[in-house]
């Protein structure tokens, strides 16, 4: 088996049972602030090889979000946030592509700079849980917990990605 595709099953594996295992439950609340989430599985979408074909990063993005629902008892709104991730992936790399194009096939902080992952990540990131918490509210009546959500998950899930890359360095 092409050891890239066995470092994606591996990490697809553990991100996805450190999440629906570990991290669903720990309570992140201060008092009545329940705005803190832990979400790393979005992960194994951003860290997906780039020639991998859309039509593969769509499909594996939505049965990982319906995997993620049925441990989280939603109803489908880890997968539509999942494929909202996998469609705007090739725009958010063409918009942040260097000069000289891509010269390696698996994002990560093992083939490029922090700067460049901390910038991608931070960019999918947004876009997953922004999506989340406005599905998951489904009414901008509650815009001010969709942004509040959306801050505080940020800070902690960036956090923790950025930590895992740094121990856990993605090469090719």
């Amino acid at each position: 088996m092409n050891s890239v595709i066995r470092n994606n099953i591996i990490r697809i594996l553990v991100l996805f049972f450190l999440q629906v295992l570990v991290l669903k439950g720990i309570d992140l609340s201060i008092g009545t602030f329940q705005y803190f989430h832990l979400l790393v599985y979005p992960m194994i979408i951003m860290l997906l090889p780039f020639s991998m074909p859309k039509t593969y990063i769509l499909l594996l993005a939505f049965v990982l979000g319906i995997c993620v629902d049925v441990f989280y008892d939603s109803l489908g709104i880890h997968a539509s946030s999942c494929l909202i991730l996998a469609y705007v992936r090739p725009l958010i790399l063409g918009l942040i592509e260097p000069r000289g194009g891509y010269t390696y096939d698996v994002p990560g902080l093992g083939n490029t700079e922090i700067t460049w992952i901390a910038t991608y990540v931070a960019l999918m990131l947004f876009v997953f849980l922004i999506s989340y918490f406005s599905i998951e509210a489904f009414s901008y009546v509650y815009f001010v917990r969709i942004i509040l959500s959306t801050i505080c998950s940020f800070i902690i899930s960036f956090l923790f990605i950025l930590v895992y890359q740094i121990i856990f360095r993605t090469t090719e």
